[in-house]
């Protein structure tokens, strides 16, 4: 696969920056190139979120902590 093979994809990272791993994930984001197609959105709560997650093709949670409990 080449990353021509997703020009229409599109990813949106939601989610707090607890952890300080944003400037990685900003990093990785400008070595690949990719930050017309990456929204970084923060917290999203509420009926924003609900929203989000709706109109989404795919969804993952990754978390050490939470999961089934949602």
């Amino acid at each position: 696969m080449k990353r021509g093979d997703y020009k229409d994809a599109f990813l949106v990272l939601a989610g707090p920056d607890d952890r300080g791993y944003g400037s990685t994930v900003k990093g990785f984001i400008d070595r690949f190139q990719v930050s017309s197609q990456v929204f970084l959105a923060g917290m999203v709560q509420g009926e924003r979120k609900i929203t989000l997650i709706s109109r989404a093709d795919i969804y993952t949670l990754p978390s050490y902590s939470e999961g089934f409990s949602m």
